[in-house]
Parts: structure tokens; C-alpha cells; sequence
């Protein structure tokens, strides 16, 4: 079930035209293994002897030149980024030789794997600029040898020698993932030239079918932003081809691929293919057109636009309803939809109305909301509600308390403001769930940001989006370090027990869960094989120290319903094998076993479904159906489908966009009772309750794999819950969904206070230009040119996300107007590692800074990038620690630009710690974003005496960019 799999076990098959041809380099003498890699080292080693190699401190001598003009191409190898170009600073090449594939053709035109790789095998670095990568596979008697080598500053060649599978087979190559930010929009040249080349990469990606840009080439020249990049096949093959990535599920980079394809070699044979790729001087010596410079200021999100679900029954009338500063609420006073009217209807107007008892059936002025009696209204469904709204009242009236709280989150989205009034346009509505179970599985990651507060708004997007359940899901050390009363950087008993109390009091069931994996080397405590992730079922003692860990899930949660996991289990032959039973008879027997634990403690048991779907009958349907999966090694599962309890709720997680899930079908004419689970996907979540609702299921689940880690609100969609409660549900493309939860879950502070505003002058700190100037001499902000400069940002005084900030003018990129601080040791270019922003004497009650960064190598998880240093008159200082993120990220706005494994990269650089409020492009059509990052200061009765500005040492090759600081005092 855990998206880490995924980089291990999938990769969708790609379709290449069957025209390039065979590798002319072949050798059907059956080579023994240890011969190949002898003399793969031999060929390499001439290789190395032919040329002198480019030393690391040598790249950069070339790359720090005093114009910026002749930049070097620098190649970075490493086994967890693997191997990449950066040029200038920036990723120009994000992967070499980073993928191949031995595969045979199926007999409908498929692929099936035999060995991929090459991450797995030993990487060793044989000279500065030179690196070995080799590996091989017993079980197919493949191998390979790949050399990575820089051999000047422009040049860097790549070697790869196979020995191919003891069957025929077809190899497919990924020789380098251009990155697409700088070559979108780019010209293509190739040779041998044919008609139907493409001559030019989209600006916007390709659609999928139609990825292929180049086939049987031996030599690609793509004109890009910051250079021409030259690839070449040394081997005259012509088996290169060229693709857009962008639109490849499989491409974590979002890449311009160019690889290659040969078909039909022979067995136990050696191969060998030589690729050069070369950093030639961009073809374009002018900078384009002005036209081409965009820039718009980020305006405020109504989240609740986004929650506004259109009703299933809705008659409208041309009166409204003004809101006055003197209105009430009437109803509960303790009451969740009360409370949370007031609390939004002040927030968005500024007005507080109080919330009055509601004794009987009202009839004044206000706003009110009734309980409707069970059985009083047949036509309003349980979770169910109906809005009034005349001249003179808005009556919600809820079929029960979570019809209450829809009601008003259906309220809060039809409040608009119309010449400087708030209003609520007239008529009734009435709305229900289509589907009874909607909600999402939270993964209780160890958090970067362990913030109860943040926990809390995050439910309340869930809520808001209609969602009725959670699921907090634990690993098994998680839970054992709660047994042990230890704090191990993760959510404490105490914190979580705290967040439950809080899902309820949204009316949310909680459930919990517990993954069933678990690793031999950490559990020591029980009975594992070595080969498998799941205990021994037949040793007594495994299910003592199981139920303990349940045990201590079910003090803190007290859940409805426990998910006991029993996903991806690996190595269950190993049970079976000897026992007399088969895989199904063993995982039916440890279902009941634990379904039978806590039936007696009045729990329900929910469970993944994947080992109980068919691979050869589901695989290519949904995804996700790991029963007979060879990686697995479980063998059969599916046979139990029809033996395990009835009562378990399975939930059926499949993540890809599909037309429809059958899947849901089979488990319901099985008699088991199943939701459907997606990803961050909103088509396949609108998809899945489509499936749900047809197949008569109970329910859709959305889950956050990563939230915890990255902090991405992309790392989940709320279209899940949302089309849980409407299958109409129609999905946005502006991802609309990922800036609903971010405004939702973003500190208070971000949406407006009474605070003086008295912007601070950056004159005497600026040591950069936001442009570059027309001579091409500053580099611009970050040294890079106009291909990431801010030329488009509008100097003078403005307001950003309702902040007021001076931008100092550049005068066209003649005057440094913003501050920037590098770790990159090129202090003698302006560019420090520590800069003085204020001195003086100040009290304020928050500090808000307009900034942003650079980051060689952008990732999604969040680490620290540098700090604000704030000192006071008493001699204390507050550290403000900069993450990337959370309240800074790059300033690129690419989607595939920050590294994730999990892929999810819609709206890299909507945070939740901060807010985007200027999004433009660069003379290059690059998109950019600054954030508005707003500190409250803990200590608002002190003089403030200085700030500075510091950057971390490590991420390499970091810059941060401050380009306003405004205080906020009473």
C-alpha cells in the first residue's frame, strides 16, 4: 500500500515505434559474467587513458568566470540523487543512464520485464570526474557496466556495456532527462533527419499518446535557455529517440527524455553503446521579446468557493440576504455549526454576530439553524440538509448534526461580497451524500512541522469537503515507542489523543489503523523470516505482541473501526511452504484471528484489498491487485476473498486514473462491504466514486501518503470526499483543490489583521539586481541571467497578500535593489553568507518577509535553507528557521522541478507555511513565485536591534533572495 513500492515494483510499459534498429555492436559468444565485467573495466580503462579528465575543482574554475559568458557543464554521481548535470548553478541534465530495461514483447503487443535497473548494482568513483556504475542479475544471467565520465568542461561521455538475459530480448535505454524548464519551447535538429520530426518541444506538455518527438536518430541538438545540448550516439545505432516526459506517469522529473531502444538481442551476449552529450553556447545570443514577460500578483482564494458543492435539488429567488453588524445566529451555542459560522462569518467580514439559543421555531431576523426531528422530514436523508434564504432570514435546517455542519459549509460558500456588502443570494436548496463513507486515511508520519494546530485545520479541510471519517494510520515502531512512553520525534499519545477529541467534535468517526509490515531486523520480538514483511502466523507469540501494539491503538483512539492493514505482503510462501496450507488458508486464518480479537471489543475490522484481487485478472483493469504478484511471493491470496468474515470493510486502493474501477464490483458480489481509496489524483478519485456509487459501495477514502514529510498539499486531493457526497462532482484543472486545503490549513495570520504597517528600506543591505541588465554583466538575482531574473516584478510601493512592501527599483539592472545570500564561497561577486537587513531600535508585533530562493537541487521533503536572525536590546535573539517547502521554496514554479520519489507535483509552490503572492515568468517563459512569509514575534514588548539574514551551508549551492521586510505594530 505504501507509495515507496512504487519506485521499486512499477513502471508503466512505454510504446516505441518498432522501427530503430538492431545494435550493430553484438557478440553471440556465451561470455561467463565474470569475463564481461573484466572487460567492460578494460574498455574503460582505455578509454580513460585516451584523454585527461576534468577534475571537480576545475569544472567550477571554469563555471565562476567574471562575465558569466563560458559557464561549465558540472556532473555530479551519487547512489541516492544518482547521476546529473548542473551548469551555472542550476539542473540542466536531471539524470544520465538513470533507467534501462531488459524486456520481452508479450504476444498482445505488451512488455514484460526481465531486469531493469541500474541504482541497485555497486557504484564506485574511479578519478574526480569519473564514475563506475555496475550490477548484475543470477536470475536472468544479465549484467552491465556503465561509466559516467566528464572529460571537459562542456563534454561528458557515457559508456554502457550489457550482457544481455539468457533469452532474447530488447533493451531500452534512458541516456539523459533534459530538464524541461529550460528547453520547452526550445528547437529540435536531429540527424538522420526524417519528415515527420518535430522541430520544436511544446511549450505545454504533449498529451501522452502523442509523447514521441524523434525516432532513429544518432544525434539530437535541443536549443535551450541556458545552452544547446548536443547528444550523441558514438555507435552510429541510430536507436535514439526523443520524448516529452512531462506527460510520462513513470517521470518523476517532468524531463525531457531522450533515450534509446534496441530490439532482438542475443542471448548471453555483449553489447556495448558510447553517448556524448555536450553544453554548446545557446543559439540564441538575444534575449526575447519583452511579450513574453508575465507577471500578476496572487489574489486572495476563497476556499470556500471551492466547498461550495452544487446541490441536487436548488430553486432560486431574486431576493437576498445582507448580513448587518447586528445580526444573530440562532441555535445550539455549543453546537459545532454554530460555532464555526460565527467563527468563519467574522473571520471573512469582520462582523461577530453571537450565537443566541433557539427555542422554538424562530420567525425575526438572523440567521438560525434547526435540528430537524428524526422522521420529520422523509425528503431530507440522514447527513442531509435544507437551506431558506429571504430578504430577512437564512434558515439551515440539518437532518442531524452533520447535516447542521454541511449545511453551514454550504452557507459559508454562497457568501459573497457586492459592493462592499455581504450577501447571500435567495432561494432553497436541499443536498445529500450520494455515497455514506467519505473521509481520508492520514499516514502519521514522524512530521516535519509537529504542530497540534496544523493537524486541526488539516481535518477541517476533510470536514469542509464533506468528509465524515479519518483514519489515523501508525507503523508498527510508532506504536511500539507509545508502549515504551518514548518521544521519538513523532506525534505524541498525548497530541493525538487531543487531534481524535478534535475529529469528533467536527462529528467525524475515527478510526485508526496499523500497518501490517514488518521488518525481521527491527522486530526482534517476534517470529519473521527473513524473506517475508509479515510475522510468522503460527507462532503464538507474534499475536501477543501484536494485540499489545492494538492494545495501545485502542486506549488512545477508542476507534469504531481498527485497519489492520494486510497490504503487499511479501514472502507468505515461506509459511505455507511445509504447514499444509495453502497462502489463502494462511492469510484467512490470520484475518479471522485478529477479526475475531477485536469483534470481542466491539471494533469493526477494515482491511487494504489488494492481496485479494487476481494480478492476471486485475493488474491491468485497476492496478493494484497483488495476489499471484511475483514480486511478492505470496502466491494465491485471492482464494480467501470468499472465506473471510463478512463484516470486514475492505478498502480498495488503486491510484491511477482509470475509467472505471470493477474491482469495487467483484469485492460487493463477494458480500463484503468496500470503499474505494485514491491518491492525489482528483480524476481518479471522481472516477473511483463513479464506481463506488454504481457498484452499490459504501464509500470513498482519500489518503496523504508523504503529507507529514514533504508538508505538500498536493500530496492528497479532498476531490475524494467531495465526490463522495456529489459522483457529479466536476474536477477543476487550476488545482483548486490543492489551494482550498492550503488556505485552510495556513496559519490565521496570512488572512488579514489591524496591525500598522510600516515597510522597511532595504537600501543599504541590497547587494543584487532582481534583472539582468542588457550587457548581460550582473547575472541578475541568482547569477543565472535573464533566464530567472524579475524583471517582471513591479518596483515601488504595493501590496502582496494584504502586506504592504517597498521593491526597490533596479533601474533596468543597473542598481542592486534586493538581497541575496549564497553558499556557494563567491562572496567577491556581492553574493555573502550572512547579510545585515535592519539595525535600530524597533517593537513590532509580527515581521513580514517578501523572499525566495534557488536551490541547485530542489527536493519536496522539507530541510532547512538558512535562518532570520532577530536580535533584541537585551542581548536575546530568536532564530527563524527557513524551510523548504514550508515558508520558502525555489523560485521556479515548474511542476517535476523538486525531486519527490511519489511524483505528486501539482502546485509546487503553494506552501503551507507561507503564501505565493506573485507568480510571473522570466524572459525565458520559466515560471516564478515569491512567497509572503509573516513571523509573530514571541517577544512583542522588546526592542528589536537587528535582523540578519544567514544561509545554511548545505543544501550546496543555496541562495536566498530577500526582496521586502515590512513590521507590523499596534
Amino acid at each position: 500500500m505504501r507509495p515507496e513500492v512504487f519506485k521499486y515494483t512499477m513502471r508503466t510499459p512505454k510504446v516505441l515505434a518498432n522501427s530503430i534498429r538492431n545494435s550493430t555492436c553484438n557478440s553471440r559468444d556465451l561470455l561467463s559474467q565474470h569475463f564481461v565485467f573484466r572487460l567492460a573495466l578494460t574498455v574503460f580503462i582505455l578509454l580513460s587513458s585516451a584523454s585527461p579528465l576534468l577534475t571537480l575543482e576545475k569544472a567550477r574554475a571554469l563555471q565562476v568566470t567574471s562575465d558569466g559568458q563560458h559557464p561549465a557543464m558540472e556532473l555530479r554521481v551519487d547512489p541516492v540523487k544518482r547521476a546529473r548535470v548542473l551548469f551555472n548553478g542550476v539542473r540542466l541534465m536531471a539524470g544520465i543512464g538513470g533507467f534501462f530495461e531488459f524486456y520481452e514483447r508479450g504476444l498482445a503487443g505488451g512488455r514484460k520485464r526481465i531486469l531493469s535497473g541500474p541504482w541497485r548494482g555497486s557504484l564506485r568513483e574511479n578519478s574526480p570526474g569519473t564514475y563506475t556504475l555496475s550490477g548484475n542479475d543470477p536470475a536472468s544471467g544479465a549484467g552491465y557496466t556503465i561509466v559516467f565520465r566528464q572529460t571537459d568542461a562542456r563534454t561528458i561521455g557515457l559508456l554502457m556495456t550489457f550482457k544481455t538475459p539468457s533469452r532474447y530480448s530488447n533493451l531500452d535505454i534512458d541516456i539523459v532527462k533534459l530538464s524541461s524548464d529550460f528547453f520547452k519551447g526550445g528547437t529540435l535538429d536531429a540527424s538522420p533527419a526524417a519528415l515527420f520530426d518535430a522541430k520544436v518541444i511544446p511549450v505545454e506538455p504533449r498529451p501522452f499518446a502523442e509523447r514521441m518527438l524523434l525516432n532513429g536518430k544518432n544525434r539530437v541538438l535541443v536549443r535551450g535557455a541556458l545552452c544547446d545540448s548536443e547528444i550523441e550516439d558514438m555507435t552510429g545505432t541510430n536507436s535514439m529517440y526523443a520524448a516529452d516526459g512531462r506527460n510520462m506517469p513513470w517521470d518523476k522529473s517532468r524531463s525531457i527524455l531522450i533515450g534509446a531502444e534496441h530490439l532482438n538481442l542475443s542471448p548471453d551476449s555483449l553489447y556495448t553503446f558510447k553517448y556524448s552529450m555536450r553544453c554548446l553556447p545557446p543559439s540564441q545570443h538575444k534575449m526575447p521579446q519583452e511579450a513574453k514577460v508575465s507577471s500578476r500578483q496572487t489574489i486572495g482564494f476563497n476556499e470556500w468557493s471551492f466547498f461550495s458543492i452544487v446541490p441536487k435539488e436548488e430553486s432560486e429567488k431574486k431576493e437576498t440576504y445582507q448580513l448587518q453588524k447586528n445580526d444573530h445566529i440562532y441555535g445550539s451555542p455549543s453546537g459545532t455549526a454554530e460555532t464555526v459560522l460565527t467563527n468563519e462569518i467574522s473571520r471573512l467580514t469582520s462582523m461577530h454576530p453571537d450565537v443566541k439559543l433557539l427555542e422554538t421555531t424562530a420567525t425575526g431576523r438572523g440567521l438560525i439553524i434547526e435540528r430537524i426531528p428524526a422522521g420529520a422530514r422523509p425528503d431530507i436523508p440522514p447527513e442531509g440538509f435544507e437551506i431558506v434564504v429571504s430578504q430577512d432570514r437564512v434558515v439551515v435546517r440539518g437532518a442531524d448534526e452533520r447535516g447542521c455542519l454541511y449545511g453551514v459549509y454550504a452557507l459559508l460558500g454562497r457568501l459573497e461580497q457586492k459592493a462592499g456588502a455581504w450577501t447571500i443570494s435567495g432561494g432553497i436548496i436541499k443536498d445529500w451524500p450520494d455515497l455514506s463513507l467519505r473521509g481520508g486515511c492520514l499516514e502519521i508520519l514522524t512530521p516535519a512541522i509537529r504542530d497540534a494546530g496544523v493537524m486541526k485545520r488539516y481535518l477541517d479541510a476533510f470536514s469542509r469537503a464533506r468528509g465524515n471519517v479519518v483514519i489515523f494510520l501508525h507503523t508498527p515502531q510508532q506504536i511500539r515507542s507509545w508502549k515504551r512512553n518514548m518521544d521519538d520525534g513523532g506525534w505524541t499519545k498525548k497530541q493525538m489523543a487531543e487531534i481524535a477529541r478534535y475529529a469528533r467534535s467536527l462529528h467525524m468517526d475515527v478510526w485508526a489503523g496499523m500497518v501490517s509490515g514488518f521488518n525481521p531486523a527491527d522486530f526482534r520480538e517476534m517470529d519473521i523470516h527473513e524473506d517475508t514483511n509479515f510475522y510468522n502466523p503460527f507462532n503464538e507469540k507474534n499475536y501477543q505482541f501484536l494485540f499489545s501494539l492494538y492494545e495501545e491503538i485502542l486506549n488512545i483512539y477508542e476507534p469504531a473501526t481498527l485497519l489492520i492493514g494486510h497490504d503487499e505482503i511479501q514472502g507468505l510462501s515461506v509459511y505455507a511452504a511445509g504447514s499444509g496450507k495453502t497462502t489463502a488458508e494462511i492469510l484467512e486464518m490470520d484475518i479471522r484471528r485478529i477479526h475475531d480479537w477485536l469483534n470481542r471489543r466491539s471494533v469493526r475490522t477494515a482491511m487494504w484489498g489488494d492481496m485479494l484481487l487476481d494480478h492476471g485478472q486485475w493488474e491491468a483493469a485497476v492496478g493494484s491487485a497483488n495476489s499471484q504478484n511475483p514480486f511478492f511471493r505470496s502466491g494465491a491470496t485471492h482464494h480467501a476473498l470468499q472465506n473471510i468474515p463478512g463484516d470486514i470493510l475492505i478498502l480498495d486502493w488503486h491510484y491511477e486514473e482509470k475509467k472505471s474501477y470493477d474491482s469495487i464490483g467483484n469485492f460487493r458480489r463477494n458480500g463484503l462491504r468496500v470503499a474505494g481509496v485514491t491518491w492525489y489524483d482528483p480524476k481518479a478519485a471522481r472516477n473511483m466514486a463513479e464506481s463506488v456509487k454504481y457498484s452499490g459501495g459504501q464509500g470513498i477514502i482519500a489518503t496523504d501518503w508523504g503529507f507529514w514529510r514533504t508538508m505538500s498539499p498536493a500530496a492528497t486531493t479532498l476531490y475524494a470526499p467531495i465526490c463522495g457526497w456529489s459522483v457529479r462532482c466536476s474536477v477543476d484543472e487550476r488545482n483548486n483543490d490543492v489551494a482550498a486545503l492550503a488556505e485552510t490549513v495556513r496559519d490565521a495570520i496570512y488572512g488579514g489583521n489591524s496591525y500598522k504597517q510600516m515597510p522597511v528600506s532595504l537600501i543599504e543591505a541590497s547587494n543584487r539586481p532582481a534583472q539582468a541588465s542588457s550587457g548581460g554583466n550582473n547575472n541578475a538575482l541568482f547569477g543565472v541571467g535573464h533566464v530567472l531574473d524579475l524583471r517582471a516584478l513591479q518596483s515601488g510601493k504595493q501590496v502582496l497578500g494584504g502586506i504592504f512592501f517597498e521593491v526597490l527599483p533596479d533601474d533596468g539592472g543597473r542598481q542592486n535593489n534586493c538581497v541575496v545570500v549564497s553558499n556557494t564561497g563567491r562572496s567577491a561577486a556581492g553574493e555573502p553568507k550572512e547579510v545585515i537587513l535592519f539595525t535600530g531600535k524597533e517593537m513590532v508585533r509580527q515581521i513580514s518577509f517578501l523572499h525566495t530562493s534557488l536551490v541547485e537541487e530542489p527536493v519536496a521533503r522539507v530541510r532547512k535553507l538558512g535562518w532570520y536572525l532577530v536580535e533584541y536590546d537585551d542581548g536575546h535573539s530568536v532564530t527563524i528557521d527557513l524551510l523548504e517547502n514550508w515558508n520558502i521554496t525555489d523560485i521556479r514554479s515548474s511542476e517535476g522541478l523538486r525531486h519527490n520519489d511519489w511524483t505528486f507535483t501539482r502546485s509546487p509552490d503553494s506552501l503551507l507555511g507561507a503564501k505565493p503572492v506573485w507568480t510571473g515568468s522570466s524572459t525565458n517563459g520559466i515560471p516564478l513565485n515569491l512567497q509572503l512569509f509573516i513571523w509573530s514575534n514571541p517577544y512583542p514588548e522588546k526592542k528589536i536591534n537587528s535582523i540578519k539574514l544567514i544561509v545554511a551551508d548545505e543544501p550546496e549551492g543555496t541562495k536566498l533572495a530577500l526582496l521586502g521586510l515590512t513590521f507590523l505594530r499596534e
